[in-house]
């Protein structure tokens, strides 16, 4: 099973809190994963533009003009 983020957490307390049906707890459950798995696609390339930024500003790698 895919590792819980805490946002994820908190809305299957908020879930429960609610009584939701079963129905729509997975709804909602699969929203969530959804949109955690596009905030991990954007971490990643956050992290890679990162890395690109740092090679340009240091040298490493050079811009033809």
């Amino acid at each position: 099973m895919q590792k819980l983020t805490f946002l994820m957490k908190l809305a299957f307390h908020e879930v429960e809190a609610l009584k939701s049906t079963i129905k729509k707890q997975k709804q909602i459950t699969k929203i969530l994963i959804t949109q955690d798995k596009k905030i991990e696609a954007e971490e990643i390339n956050l992290a890679k533009l990162k890395g690109l930024m740092n090679d340009l500003l240091s040298g490493k790698v050079r811009v033809k003009v």
